[in-house]
């Protein structure tokens, strides 16, 4: 088992090393250089099954313990390592250019306080991230963005400093709450469970809408666009809005009002 301890910064560099037990960091950084230095696992999508979407057997994942950051430095096929964050960081550093591959993804949050966090361009693909039932801070950066594909579960996705949030993807999170300080931006539609709009500046309109299976609370002055209320969900106006083009699933009923 590797063991990340103490100050400073660790990339890995020697590839496909045979020690078991996985990757734990305890303090400081561990940077990915690529994903065979810290794993010898096999990946083949024709071993892939519900259970293990993405075709991984004999993985070795990286254990992000509290006060400890994983850097995966914009490596484009990061997500073959799985990562467990339990109460540490998972971080990116350097802008990521192909939207082929997820780079956050095969991630499992074990702990309170855990931490996402992007100062640049960063790539979300996942279709295999489980919160495990806590909530993942999401540190975004003026003038970059957070792409969007594939969903998550269980948990709530707290988005804290403002960014671009941009869904350009099928996404389903069903069983997520977002708390949405962004701007955001959706060429798809999407599916969340509750989504309170912190955020109180502009936001784009893409070609997609939002679908709410629980709570929709805007925030007083961002124009939320396209969102669709799924039956049994709430419109929470406490904090007031300009609500356009709003529609009930359930019943087609477009709202399309001001509130005050």
């Amino acid at each position: 088992k590797l063991f990340k301890e103490g100050e400073g910064t660790f990339v890995p560099a020697k590839y496909n090393q045979t020690y078991v037990g996985g990757n734990v960091v305890k303090a400081g950084v561990l940077q990915l250089n690529n994903p065979a230095a810290v794993d010898n696992a096999s990946y083949s999508m024709s071993n892939a099954n519900a259970l293990n979407p993405l075709g991984v057997s004999n993985a070795r994942p990286v254990v992000v313990m509290t006060n400890a950051v994983y850097d995966i430095y914009g490596v484009y096929d990061s997500y073959l390592v799985p990562v467990e964050l339990a109460g540490g960081t998972l971080r990116n550093t350097k802008t990521m250019t192909n939207w082929d591959w997820g780079a956050i993804n095969n991630v499992t949050v074990t702990a309170p306080g855990s931490l996402l966090d992007v100062p640049e361009n960063t790539v979300f693909n996942g279709s295999n991230v489980d919160l495990g039932g806590y909530e993942l801070t999401v540190k975004l950066y003026p003038d970059r963005y957070l792409r969007m594909t594939g969903g998550m579960a269980n948990g709530t996705f707290n988005i804290i400093s403002v960014g671009w949030l941009v869904f350009n993807g099928s996404f389903s999170a069903p069983t997520v709450d977002f708390k949405v300080n962004a701007a955001t931006y959706m060429n798809t539609d999407i599916t969340v469970r509750d989504w309170e709009m912190v955020y109180d500046g502009a936001s784009k309109n893409g070609s997609g809408k939002i679908k709410i299976g629980g709570v929709f609370k805007p925030s007083a002055n961002n124009h939320i666009n396209h969102f669709e209320l799924q039956d049994g969900a709430t419109l929470n106006l406490a904090g007031r809005s300009d609500l356009y083009n709003a529609t009930s699933a359930k019943t087609g009923l477009t709202l399309g009002f001001a509130a005050n």
